[in-house]
């Protein structure tokens, strides 16, 4: 298997169930249910050509060498980057493309937004890659998800307790699937609209394969803003976009939380493409510690639970440190504010997708590729409130999708007015 990235079609498939030719039990050799969050790869691939099952003896050297890995999966449709595990074997007769990749329901309604109609509904172009760690819950003969400890619908849900049906509200109650689904921060269930199909077969105690998918880079926020003109954040350079990247069909917009999000035609970024790496600190939009005045340098309000970030203002703007009222000011503001980017933290495996909202002042930029995160982005890749200003996120990885924002492009509408602090309350958004 690609130890890099991989492309394919992301299908779905229950746990327990005969049309997916499962029966509660994994290839991997553990219990699993509808909403363990992982997903199946192609298990001639996994097998070296042997597609090994129980009793086969090569059955437990490949289990023992692919299950519990972890594996950052992107959805180009809608941009969401969930880590995820391998569970089980997809078996190959159902494997449609090479790299394609069996999801268990709850992962799969976590990637696609929604969840799906019958087996017709898959995800296509779904990448995905390893991270490098191995879940010991999901390892070969591990124990796996016994018991569903979910909260079921009616029941209570915050940041640290997910629903069953993956739908908490803004009051903190589990209710059954539909338009008012919010995921709990701690779930990196970022939730959006798409499809998925492709079921998985599961001989005996061995479970088929779900489906995966790679490509994740860590996002960065970040702003300064003095004056009606907003300072900078942090933010580094080394180019090249990762795997984030986002391709969606043809280049018409996509509509998500009220805002429009349009492939970068023209006017595209030249710094920061490919992956990018450095450390994450955090900002507020107004206060004066931090330089700003609620006015992003994207010359657009913004609220300290605006999801993004700010990279270096100096790679930004070709060296001039343009801010108005230069009129390179507006040139770079137009080129770089509003993209979209993936960001993710090697510390808890977040992967969350991240507007450029504000420039970072060069002079905290303390190494390449470092970005500044508005409060409420730190806190949602973090999994924490920060403390104090020396809390920061070390390692950050990030790259841009190849979309942009409407809201927050250069004198966008951006936030206003947010009515309260979403942190706060049981349940929030993504």
């Amino acid at each position: 298997m690609d130890p890099r990235t991989n492309n394919g079609i992301g299908s779905w498939f229950r746990a327990d169930n005969s049309q997916d030719s499962t029966n509660g039990n994994s290839w991997c050799s553990f219990p699993y249910k509808d909403y363990s969050m992982g997903f199946a790869p192609d298990l001639q691939a996994m097998t070296a050509g042997s597609n090994a099952v129980y009793p086969n003896p090569l059955w437990n050297k490949y289990g023992g060498q692919y299950c519990g890995l972890e594996a950052w999966v992107y959805n180009p449709a809608n941009g969401r980057n969930i880590t995820m595990f391998i569970i089980d074997g997809f078996a190959h007769e159902w494997v449609k493309t090479p790299g394609s990749i069996d999801l268990m329901l709850g992962a799969y309604t976590s990637l696609a937004g929604n969840y799906p109609s019958s087996k017709n509904n898959v995800l296509s172009g779904v990448q995905w890659g390893f991270t490098g760690r191995r879940s010991q819950k999901y390892s070969f003969g591990g124990a796996g998800d016994a018991t569903d400890s979910r909260a079921a619908t009616g029941g209570s849900c915050s940041a640290s307790t997910d629903c069953q049906s993956l739908c908490c509200t803004s009051a903190g109650k589990c209710t059954s699937a539909g338009s008012g689904c919010i995921a709990s921060i701690s779930s990196n269930k970022l939730v959006a609209e798409s499809s998925s199909v492709v079921s998985s077969t599961s001989p005996s105690g061995v479970s088929a394969a779900q489906n995966g998918s790679p490509s994740s880079v860590p996002l960065a926020e970040s702003s300064t803003s003095p004056s009606s003109t907003p300072a900078t954040q942090t933010g580094g350079p080394s180019a090249s976009p990762s795997a984030k990247s986002s391709t969606s069909q043809s280049n018409t917009p996509s509509i998500q939380n009220g805002d429009t999000l349009s492939q970068v035609t023209t006017n595209a970024p030249t710094a920061f493409l490919g992956t990018n790496n450095g450390m994450g600190s955090w900002f507020r939009a107004d206060n004066s510690q931090d330089s700003t005045n609620g006015h992003s340098w994207c010359s657009f309000p913004y609220e300290d639970y605006s999801m993004g970030f700010a990279p270096a203002l100096q790679t930004m703007t070709a060296g001039t440190n343009a801010v108005y009222p230069n009129p390179l000011w507006s040139e770079y503001g137009s080129q770089y504010c509003g993209l979209e980017a993936w960001v993710y933290n090697p510390a808890n495996g977040r992967n969350i997708s991240m507007y450029i909202i504000d420039a970072f002042g060069n002079e905290w930029v303390k190494t390449p590729g470092s970005i500044d995160f508005m409060l409420g982005a730190f806190i949602t890749l973090a999994g924490t409130v920060p403390a104090n200003k020396s809390v920061v996120l070390d390692g950050v990885q990030w790259g841009f999708t190849g979309r942009r924002s409407q809201k927050y492009s250069f004198g966008g509408v951006g936030d206003t007015g947010l009515a309260a602090n979403p942190w706060d309350s049981s349940a929030s958004t993504s």
